[in-house]
């Protein structure tokens, strides 16, 4: 299998993965669609939306982690997974359509995607998009953890908003 990603802004780049993603960017709102090669859809949507700026930022980011390679960061570091690429930009675009900005992106050592949020009176946000598809929601207040668990998008807002 393979995946794609396509702008209106340069040629389409190809590399291995389990999914097909095609991103368009431009003034106008993004046409953004996520699946399989088979049948079944991996997540994603087929809408139009105008996401903020610095959302847009964020997912270029995202972008550029498809071009790092193996041991990029000098400690046998994996590539980032397609997938945990995909559902970051999916959870970026769904956070943005509820005014929630992603503070920072990066890529992890294990092929995963870090995005964090910053909220007020020392809040904070990390969510962890896995190689596997699964994710992770730790909870921050004044540096200490106080809650890891499965991603719970409710919770996540009720506590950075």
């Amino acid at each position: 299998m393979e995946a794609l990603l396509q702008t209106k802004n340069s040629p389409t780049s190809q590399d291995t993965g389990s999914i097909y993603f095609d991103l368009y960017f431009d003034k106008s709102p993004w046409l953004i669609w996520c699946s399989s090669e088979g049948s079944t859809v991996m997540g994603g949507f087929r809408e139009k939306i105008n996401p903020s700026l610095s959302s847009r930022k964020m997912i270029s980011k995202l972008q550029e982690f498809k071009n790092l390679k193996s041991n990029w960061d000098s400690y046998n570091a994996d590539v980032p997974s397609n997938i945990a690429i995909m559902n970051a930009i999916n959870f970026i675009l769904k956070a943005d359509n509820q005014n929630l900005n992603v503070y920072f992106v990066a890529p992890g050592r294990s092929g995963e995607i870090l995005v964090e949020f910053k909220g007020e009176n020392e809040k904070a946000a990390e969510i962890y998009f896995n190689p596997n598809g699964s994710s992770e929601l730790l909870l921050f207040a004044n540096e200490e953890c106080f809650y890891e668990g499965d991603l719970d998008f409710r919770k996540l807002l009720s506590y950075i908003l």
